[in-house]
């Protein structure tokens, strides 16, 4: 058995992960303020020469320790104008220790990260967590003809900001997917997918009332699909998906009210990955969704999901990019209800120089709640939009220093909840 430390990547000796490209895959992803569950595959843009270079790193260990500095305008989202608290400011400390490492053990890849984080508040220091992350990422290669993904993580930090009524401090959040493929044709393959995401929230020390219980979710999907991979770089693909969201408790809605949010949603989606020209590439993904709630009907949908992306490089030093979705998103709010998402986003990479990089991002979307948000009387809809502006510098091959300025806002159809914020971020990270 060959292990591999200490080898810097050639053409000649990459990984089994590298010099095979794997078909369409189902993933998943978290992010932001929502928890969101992304059906389909996801464009994956390179990154900056910044954190690239940061990043070229021999097989092995790579420690790393890393510190933010934000100051945060309206850091709990709170509305600009209403009877209730005002919008306060607060600095935000965040440090992280840990380790990313890359290990080819034969034909088999392992990627991943173990790390501990600290939160630190000037002004709500009820917020105040301790965190840790703990990924592997296993590709798999079985045989000539079957490969596989493994994902398994645990992460536990601060919860996202809420804009609803409960204030969730801590977010612990499980996932466990394996993918398998099977390379039939040397230009056809059968995709098959398990997985499931356990989340749950804590409030200030470790408290976890009804209230903050009833965010608790686990998610799980299976999905088949069958992919076709001619040699020009585009794919094709055809899956069929069910996602099932259990809720451990009910969710209160008024007195003595109580409601299952438990849901079952299957999914016919058509994939394409169109590679137009060499630096232009688009990718489709349309699909048929039908969900059914438990008890509540009137959060049942049936339509037409797609998300369309569009990634240009015209030069070696600059990249575009845009998206353009309709999809559910999960919301880690009071009304514990998924959102269907309009979705819209612009963003620009800049290599200024071999070590500056300038990333610009625009993401406006406006969340749809079916019937009502679980907490009124009437429909809602939230209108979100959050502008940045990062600029990336390497100090040295090993210190990434980054700035980031940004500016984020809602519009809601419920009264008194509009509110708008900016933050302003200093990144440092130095990787050994």
């Amino acid at each position: 058995m060959l292990i591999r430390t200490r080898r810097k990547p050639t053409p000649s000796n990459l990984p089994a992960s590298q010099g095979k490209k794997y078909p369409l895959l189902v993933q998943s992803t978290a992010s932001g303020s929502a928890l969101g569950i992304v059906l389909g595959f996801t464009l994956c843009s390179a990154p900056s020469m910044a954190s690239a270079a940061l990043a070229d790193r021999l097989y092995g260990f790579s420690p790393f320790v890393s510190s933010t500095i934000t100051h945060d305008s309206n850091l709990l989202n709170r509305p600009d104008s209403s009877a209730g608290p005002k919008p306060e400011s607060d600095m935000v400390k965040r440090v992280e220790v840990g380790t990313e490492f890359d290990l080819q053990v034969s034909r088999q890849n392992f990627t991943g990260q173990l790390s501990a984080s600290q939160v630190r508040h000037d002004q709500f220091t009820e917020r105040n967590t301790e965190g840790q992350t703990q990924q592997l990422r296993w590709n798999a290669f079985i045989g000539e003809t079957l490969q596989g993904i493994v994902d398994l993580s645990d992460i536990s930090d601060q919860a996202p900001i809420q804009t609803g009524q409960v204030n969730a401090v801590q977010r612990d959040q499980k996932n466990r997917s394996a993918l398998l493929s099977w390379i039939f044709h040397p230009e056809y393959a059968i995709t098959a997918q398990v997985q499931n995401t356990s989340t749950r929230f804590a409030g200030a020390n470790d408290t976890v009332s009804p209230s903050l219980a009833g965010l608790n979710r686990d998610d799980n999907l299976k999905a088949i699909g069958l992919v076709y991979q001619p040699s020009t770089g585009s794919q094709l693909g055809l899956n069929l998906k069910n996602l099932t969201g259990e809720f451990p408790i009910r969710q209160i809605i008024g007195p003595g009210q109580t409601v299952s949010n438990d849901f079952d949603q299957n999914e016919l989606e058509l994939l394409v990955r169109w590679k137009t020209t060499e630096i232009t590439m688009w990718n489709f993904s349309v699909s048929q969704v039908e969900r059914e709630h438990e008890e509540l009907s009137v959060r049942d949908y049936s339509g037409i999901n797609y998300r369309i992306e569009w990634l240009y490089r015209p030069t070696a030093k600059v990249q575009m990019n845009a998206t353009l979705a309709r999809q559910i998103i999960g919301i880690s709010d009071a009304s514990n209800s998924d959102a269907l998402a309009d979705q819209l986003g612009m963003g620009i990479n800049w290599a200024i120089t071999p070590i500056t990089t300038l990333k610009i991002n625009y993401r406006p979307q406006t969340l749809k709640f079916n019937g009502t948000d679980g907490l009124g009387g009437t429909p809602r809809t939230d209108r979100l939009s959050e502008t940045s502006v990062a600029l990336e510098y390497l100090v040295t091959r090993h210190v990434l220093l980054s700035a980031i300025a940004r500016q984020r806002s809602r519009k809601s159809t419920e009264l008194n909840s509009d509110y708008s914020a900016d933050s302003f971020s200093v990144f440092l990270k130095y990787a050994f």
